[in-house]
C-alpha cells in the first residue's frame, strides 16, 4: 500500500511540474510553437497569451533566472531514474568540438540570407559544423540554367552531413521544359513534374541522411505571387510528410497571425521590420526568426545545447 502511495505521489509531482512549472520555463518555445499552429481560430486564441507571457519574461529579464530554475526542476524529476537510464537506454549520438553535428544548407537566395544568419549564430557553437551551398536566381524548374540535382550530388560527394536543410522555390513559379515542350506553371502536368523533381531532390539528400528539413516559402507581398507560392508549398508539404522529413512552414514565422504577408512583426518583445523591400525575401531580422525556429528543431532532434539568444542588429 505504501509503495502504491509513493507511486501516486511521484505521478502527482510530475504532473504538477508539467502543468504549472514547464509552461513558465519555456515561454520562448511556447510562443514560437504557437506561431506554427496551422488553425487560425486556435492560433488567434493562444497567440496573445504566449506572446504576452514571453514579452513579460524578456522585459523583466526573468529568462536567466528561469533557465537555472529549469535545470533544478529537471534534475529533480530525473535524479532517481538517472542510473537506470544510463544502464539500460541506448544513448543518443553525442557531439563535441572534435565531432560536431555536420549541417548543410542548400538553396536559392532565400537560403543565402538564412545561411548568413546561421553563420553568425553557429560561430558561437563549436558543436555544429555549418556549410552553405546556395546560389541566387536558381530553381528546380530550370536545370538548363543551373542543375541543382547535379550540384547537390557533387556537394554530398565532397563531405558527409548529419542534417540537410533545403530552402528553395522562390524562383520555381515558371514554365518547366519537358520532352521538348514547356509545361505551364500551375497546370496538372506542371504539378506532376514538379512533384517528381522535389521527390528526386529529396532522394539525393537521403543517400546521405534521413534527417532533412524542407523550409517552406513565406507569404509574399504580391497577391499574385503569393498564390504561386501557395501552390509550391501545397506540393512540397505532402511530399515531405510522405518522405518522413520535416517541413518547417514560414507562413506564421514571417507572416501575421493569419499567415498573411506583413512587413513588421513583434518578436521577443520588439517590433521589427522582417522583410526586404522587394516584398519577397526576409531581411536579417526575418532570417533570425526562421533560424531560431530551425535551431529549436535541431535541439529537439539532436539533443544539442545551443548558446542563449542574444540581441542582434540586422537590417
Amino acid at each position: 500500500m505504501k509503495e502504491k502511495w509513493e507511486t501516486w505521489k511521484e505521478i502527482a509531482k510530475s504532473l504538477t511540474i508539467m502543468i504549472l512549472i514547464l509552461p513558465l520555463l519555456y515561454s520562448d518555445g511556447m510562443y514560437k510553437r504557437t506561431l506554427l499552429i496551422k488553425s487560425p481560430e486556435v492560433r488567434e486564441i493562444i497567440l496573445p497569451v504566449t506572446e504576452n507571457w514571453n514579452d513579460t519574461m524578456v522585459t523583466f529579464r526573468l529568462t536567466t533566472f528561469l533557465s537555472v530554475l529549469k535545470e533544478f526542476f529537471l534534475d529533480i524529476t530525473t535524479f532517481e531514474n538517472k542510473k537506470e537510464t544510463e544502464d539500460t537506454s541506448i544513448s543518443k549520438l553525442t557531439y563535441s568540438p572534435e565531432k560536431p553535428l555536420r549541417v548543410l544548407l542548400v538553396g536559392d537566395s532565400m537560403a543565402m540570407i538564412l545561411g548568413y544568419s546561421f553563420g553568425k549564430e553557429i560561430q558561437k557553437n563549436e558543436y555544429i559544423d555549418f556549410t552553405v551551398d546556395a546560389k541566387a536566381a536558381t530553381s528546380l524548374s530550370l536545370p538548363d540554367y543551373y542543375n541543382w540535382p547535379e550540384r547537390f550530388r557533387k556537394v554530398l560527394s565532397e563531405k558527409n552531413y548529419d542534417l540537410i536543410i533545403i530552402h528553395i522555390g522562390a524562383n520555381d513559379a515558371q514554365k518547366i521544359r519537358k520532352d521538348g515542350k514547356f509545361l505551364k506553371f500551375g497546370s496538372d502536368e506542371w504539378k506532376e513534374e514538379y512533384n517528381i523533381r522535389i521527390r528526386d531532390f529529396i532522394q539525393i539528400g537521403k543517400t546521405m541522411t534521413d534527417k532533412i528539413y524542407w523550409i517552406g516559402l513565406p507569404p509574399m507581398q504580391s497577391k499574385y505571387f503569393n498564390n504561386d507560392v501557395s501552390i509550391l508549398n501545397n506540393i512540397a508539404l505532402p511530399i515531405c510528410l510522405d518522405e518522413r522529413i520535416n517541413f518547417i512552414p514560414t507562413n506564421y514565422l514571417l507572416g501575421n497571425s493569419m499567415g498573411e504577408y506583413t512587413k513588421t512583426k513583434k518578436y521577443l518583445g520588439r517590433y521589427l521590420i522582417i522583410r526586404g523591400e522587394d516584398g519577397i525575401h526576409a531581411n536579417g531580422y526575418g532570417a533570425i526568426i526562421v533560424r531560431d525556429a530551425i535551431l529549436d528543431q535541431i535541439k529537439a532532434d539532436f539533443g544539442l545545447e545551443l548558446p542563449a539568444k542574444e540581441e542582434e542588429n540586422k537590417n
